[in-house]
């Protein structure tokens, strides 16, 4: 395990990540579900077996939001 002194010998970046409380998390879902909010996705949708054009096709800028890889 990496101590504190080789971050800062090997000029590494430490970042911390903030997250809500459990409460908050219901909150923001009943706010989703009260409002039937749903994710942006492109049109596009690739199956299992062509995820390589799915990453190929999400490196260009023709994508619309999310990428949707169908996996069943």
């Amino acid at each position: 395990m990496p101590s504190s002194m080789d971050g800062l010998s090997y000029l590494c970046t430490s970042r911390g990540l903030l997250l809500g409380t459990r409460v908050q998390l219901h909150a923001m879902n009943s706010v989703i579900d009260e409002n039937d909010i749903r994710p942006i996705l492109d049109e596009k949708v690739f199956s299992l077996f062509k995820v390589r054009e799915a990453y190929e096709y999400l490196e260009q800028p023709k994508h619309f939001s999310k990428v949707v890889v169908r996996v069943c």
